[in-house]
């Protein structure tokens, strides 16, 4: 969750191409079934292993700690990344706990209070924008949130984000467009 408005640019483009294809998003961190015909294609940030699956690389997003203005007013530091203790950090569900920022925010975060755990991206978000506590959340989306200040200059940890769909010869002209486009998303960490 949370990725539509990185990719808003390619999909404009997209539509312009192909006014005839009608996309459907469905957004969130539980994945989609593809082989039970839940959507056409996925967007995923975790090494899928099938046979039946065509992955294609997008890009490597990078990883930051975010926070809002409120927030660090009631903590304006110092500020040390390599260890959170003392502040207030929005935590992972367990059904996260892979994620580049699950890990690389567990191996920093005792002595920490969560105030908050959520599986969707949009909520953590959220959640750091109105200030209930520092993020750790993929620049393409935490450099775009207003009100959000980015804590660290470089990213403290990256992850690949990739387009699946299924193998199979059945797939549709429009599936094969969108398909098609993805190589449009890539960019660097950042």
């Amino acid at each position: 969750s949370g990725f539509a408005r990185v990719f808003s640019t390619a999909l404009a483009n997209l539509h312009r191409l192909h006014p005839d294809i009608s996309l459907e998003l469905v957004s969130g961190a539980s994945p989609v079934d593809l082989a039970a015909g839940e959507a056409d294609l996925a967007i995923r940030a975790r090494a899928i292993v099938s046979g039946d699956l065509v992955t294609r690389k997008l890009c490597v997003t990078g990883w930051s700690l975010y926070a809002s203005g409120a927030y660090l007013a009631r903590h304006p530091g110092p500020f040390d990344p390599e260890t959170l203790a003392g502040h207030e950090v929005i935590g992972f569900d367990p059904a996260l706990a892979k994620s580049a920022g699950a890990r690389w925010l567990a191996a920093r975060a005792a002595d920490v209070t969560i105030p908050m755990r959520s599986r969707e991206m949009t909520d953590i978000i959220a959640a750091a924008a109105s200030g209930v506590g520092i993020a750790v959340v993929p620049c393409l989306v935490g450099d775009a949130e207003p009100g959000m200040r980015r804590l660290t200059a470089d990213v403290v940890t990256t992850h690949e984000l990739a387009l699946v769909y299924q193998r199979e010869a059945r797939v549709s002209p429009g599936v094969r467009a969108v398909a098609d486009a993805a190589p449009g998303w890539e960019g660097p960490a950042r």
